[in-house]
């Protein structure tokens, strides 16, 4: 099992991949603040599903499961599907 800083390394890796994916065609550094919440909001709402496999799990348990912020984060950008309280 990884460490908590390797854990936090492939975070930060993951999320700079997927911000230049976010971001393939725009000036970054010439947009407002706005913009770039705008742009980001909307990658968001095309690209990411609701994921009701996960759901259904957590509703079949009986036990509070653990969360683990960055594991959730991370699944996030990967699959590009979550709950409502994945990060």
């Amino acid at each position: 099992m990884r460490n908590w800083k390797q854990n936090w390394k492939l975070l930060k890796d993951n999320l700079i991949d997927k911000i230049n994916i976010i971001f393939k065609g725009y000036d970054i550094n010439s947009l407002s603040f706005y913009e770039k919440r705008k742009i980001i909001f909307e990658y968001l709402t095309n690209n990411l599903t609701y994921d009701y496999k996960l759901l259904e799990q957590i509703r079949n348990v009986n036990i509070k499961i653990a969360r683990n912020p960055i594991q959730e984060l991370n699944s996030v950008i990967d699959s590009e599907k979550g709950i409502c309280n994945a990060i």
